[in-house]
């Protein structure tokens, strides 16, 4: 067995889970909701920022959704990913990506996010760095791991001119 048939098993796992990491952010951007869940394990356990507690594959898709709705131009930057890795067995994945948006004009976030007592209607942009780490099996995330800096988002939406 010479040395390109020897290492072609890593090489082809770690190529093919960065595709299958780039198909799911394509489709998240394209709001390709039916490929999107095809990437997604029947079992899966999805996390965000560690507040809430994991949701299943249906809340976690449908969560997707609400957040969409909410920034219509929501953009994960597949084309100029910060980071983007893969283990040497394509087990385990990380993507570091710009996530920018709008906030629909009529979106507002309970007072204790914004810190104030009121509820201030957001109506600005967001450009913030999103990491997903994903742990696959047979080529299907079972585990997903997505962390946004809410911080900076929730700074760059907060609308000056609200009371």
């Amino acid at each position: 067995m010479g040395y390109h048939s020897a290492h072609r098993g890593p090489d082809m796992a770690v190529r093919r889970t960065l595709d299958r990491m780039r198909a799911l952010d394509r489709a998240w951007n394209d709001r390709r909701w039916h490929d999107y869940a095809e990437f997604l394990g029947e079992d899966l356990v999805a996390h965000g920022n560690g507040a809430a507690p994991p949701l299943h594959k249906r809340a976690h898709i449908d969560q997707a959704i609400r957040f969409c709705a909410a920034f219509p131009d929501a953009r994960i930057h597949v084309d100029s990913y910060l980071e983007l890795f893969s283990s040497h067995d394509g087990h385990h994945s990380c993507a570091m990506a710009r996530l920018t948006g709008t906030a629909s004009g009529g979106l507002t976030l309970p007072a204790d996010l914004l810190d104030g007592p009121d509820a201030a209607p957001l109506k600005r942009a967001f450009d913030v760095p999103r990491l997903a780490i994903c742990r696959w099996e047979r080529g299907w995330i079972v585990d997903y791991r997505v962390h946004l800096d809410t911080s900076l988002m929730l700074h760059q939406l907060r609308d000056p001119a609200a009371p």
